[in-house]
């Protein structure tokens, strides 16, 4: 009859072997996926408005210099955020008054949440959005004036702050456009 061929009995068997591997990775990334998917869809975050303690932007007069950064916003209640930042020369902390072109928002959030908002300013003369890092850990400099209290009018700029937020031993009083860092985009 002729030559017998010798026939690999483990070719089928390899082949089934990694097509079985090449599936089951497929099916983990794609479990990986839908459970990153359907986290992000548990949580939300909502913007609310919060007050701020402010000046009329009309009211600025002089030249401002940085004398603070790294701006924070703490939300007291009912539904207000206190600026505050440290001073460059002493690295006090000072209360900061912006002026009314500016508006507060904090995030609301519920369910997971992958990123951790933190509370923002928007408007200003150009319209910018700031988010102030949660700790002095913001990028945002104030640029304006340190509020002398011994001035009638500089001691009720600063009560306007006591009164909203409780007391301070410091005020700045921010130009209106006298933030500058930690700008981000706008949500859509």
């Amino acid at each position: 009859m002729g030559a017998t061929v010798k026939v690999r009995d483990e070719a089928p068997t390899s082949r089934a072997a990694i097509v079985g591997l090449v599936i089951t990775g497929v099916v983990i990334v794609l479990v990986f996926i839908g459970v990153g998917l359907a986290g992000r869809a548990a949580g939300s975050v909502e913007w609310r408005d919060a007050a701020l303690p402010t000046y009329p932007a009309a009211d600025w007069t002089g030249d401002a210099t940085t004398v603070a950064d790294a701006l924070t916003l703490d939300l007291a209640v009912p539904d207000t955020l206190c600026p505050t930042a440290t001073l460059v020369e002493t690295g006090a902390t000072a209360a900061v008054i912006v002026a009314d072109s500016w508006r507060g928002i904090w995030p609301l959030t519920s369910g997971f949440v992958a990123d951790d908002p933190a509370p923002r300013l928007q408007g200003g003369p150009a319209g910018l959005t700031y988010e102030a890092a949660e700790h002095g850990a913001s990028e945002i400099a104030v640029a304006g004036r340190l509020l002398d209290l011994a001035n009638p009018d500089d001691a009720a700029l600063a009560e306007t702050w006591n009164a909203a937020c409780g007391d301070a031993d410091a005020f700045v009083m921010a130009a209106p456009d006298g933030l500058t860092g930690g700008e981000i985009g706008i949500e859509g």
